[in-house]
């Protein structure tokens, strides 16, 4: 099971702690807690036992011409098996329905 921590939270950490500790007595052995959280946080998360599992930014840029490296391709049906592999590995579970639709590839 995931449990996702809103950063507004933070703003109050006295609520912070009190979900902190709710989620965490709940948890079964060896389960997650995921957190859609900030970088400039970190370090308050990590107080909380929270170790960065993954970087996930993004970035966008518009109005200028660029190039795409030659080792980024378009993602394609015979990618899907793949990636919902390597998504498993990294999630700790098979999330199909979440991954197919995000890539908007299939339709």
């Amino acid at each position: 099971m995931i449990w996702y921590l809103r950063s507004w939270i933070i703003k109050d950490s006295k609520l912070w702690y009190q979900l902190h500790n709710l989620l965490i007595s709940r948890l079964n052995t060896n389960a997650s807690i995921g957190m859609a959280g900030v970088i400039a946080m970190q370090n308050f998360y990590s107080k909380g036992g929270f170790k960065i599992a993954f970087r996930d930014e993004r970035h966008e840029k518009i109005r200028e011409s660029f190039s795409i490296r030659n080792n980024v391709t378009e993602i394609v049906e015979t990618d899907i098996d793949e990636i919902l592999i390597y998504d498993s590995i990294n999630f700790g579970f098979s999330r199909p329905q979440f991954i197919i639709p995000s890539l908007n590839i299939l339709d």
